[in-house]
């Protein structure tokens, strides 16, 4: 089904994806997705489907623009998902349904983070009030 250095580069392309847009701030424009579906189809091996994948995923985002605070699926972690699926079945349908219940389970993971942090927040919160700041600079690398 999947080999181990197709599994060791997408995991290494969510990883580089990750540190670039958070720890960096660094997004890619309007077609990142795309950018992302070509990549995992590069290293499955069906270059085809991750454009196609990576357009369709792309539409839905356009579809889906986050207004105010509403949270929307994670559509980079299910083209990359979906293609990875698609590909290892040849079935590009079961590759689509897949990566976008990915995408829109990962908004249940979003939601969850967001209340983490708000619990690490009220932590720093406590620290800075203590004067306790080697103790607010452990929380802040805690959090994400």
């Amino acid at each position: 089904m999947f080999e181990t250095s197709q599994i060791l580069l997408l995991v290494l392309a969510i990883a580089l994806y990750s540190f670039t847009t958070t720890r960096i701030g660094f997004g890619f424009p309007a077609g990142g997705i795309v950018i992302q579906g070509l990549i995992t189809g590069a290293v499955m091996g069906d270059l085809s489907l991750g454009f196609y994948m990576g357009g369709t995923y792309e539409l839905m985002n356009i579809g889906l623009n986050p207004l105010g605070g509403s949270v929307v699926p994670n559509y980079q972690l299910g083209v990359i998902c979906g293609v990875a699926f698609g590909a290892a079945t040849g079935n590009e349908a079961l590759g689509l349904a897949a990566g976008t219940v990915i995408a829109t389970l990962s908004t249940t993971l979003t939601l969850l983070g967001r209340m983490i942090n708000t619990a690490i927040f009220h932590k720093i919160q406590a620290c800075i009030r203590a004067k306790d700041f080697d103790g607010m600079n452990r929380w802040m690398e805690v959090g994400w």
